[in-house]
């Protein structure tokens, strides 16, 4: 059985592991914001709506990018290993200038396509962080709203706020973190693929058992 040191370990590691174990409380939280009032109930479930769709937002715009950024990613690895196992030859053919420059040239490709799916994931990250923050703020004044028409009382608008933010704190983890899982699917997508080509084996011919 694992120790609780390598939980620890891998919870620090990963944020969105301790995410996942808030998931379940979501509903718990839902229901107890909407028992205070249902226009707070109905703002929190359109908040997370609202996250739940620029999530897929950013998987859907992203995905391309993060697949083009790996495809450029393995061509340099498949070259850099090409170049190295021909070291030799490329010395003595005199071919070190046009290596070199192939190899920035890829180097480059590989950099930019890396570049440009990371300022798509950190523009959707930063969207999503700046919307939360404005939906903690509008939950706030909805429920000081509530409280001046005698709807709601002070300790119920506080409670509400903290109910909230920590309804909408793994939704946000998660969506933050989703570039490694994302990677990790296309990578599997990749290497099914690459398998999916290989012919399938024959099977073995039977031969009769050997006599002592």
């Amino acid at each position: 059985m694992p120790s609780w040191g390598f939980w620890t370990i891998r919870a620090r590691a990963s944020p969105a592991l301790l995410a996942l174990f808030d998931l379940p409380w979501i509903p718990v939280f839902f229901v107890g914001i909407y028992l205070f009032h249902p226009l707070l109930g109905a703002m929190t479930l359109i908040s997370g709506l609202v996250l739940i769709g620029l999530s897929l937002g950013n998987q859907w715009t992203s995905r391309s990018a993060f697949a083009a950024a790996m495809h450029c990613t393995e061509d340099l690895e498949v070259q850099t290993q090409q170049y190295l196992n021909r070291a030799m030859l490329i010395r003595a053919l005199g071919m070190q200038s046009t290596t070199l420059t192939r190899q920035h040239r890829l180097q480059h490709a590989a950099q930019v396509a890396q570049l440009r799916a990371s300022d798509i994931a950190g523009l959707f990250t930063t969207i999503i962080r700046t919307l939360r923050m404005a939906m903690q703020s509008a939950i706030l004044g909805l429920g000081a709203w509530l409280v001046l028409q005698e709807q709601l009382s002070a300790g119920g608008m506080i409670a509400t706020s903290i109910l909230f933010g920590r309804l909408l704190n793994p939704l946000e983890v998660l969506i933050g973190s989703w570039i490694v899982p994302q990677r990790a699917l296309l990578g599997w997508a990749r290497l099914r693929g690459q398998l999916s080509q290989m012919p399938a084996r024959h099977r073995p011919l039977a031969l009769p058992r050997p006599a002592a």
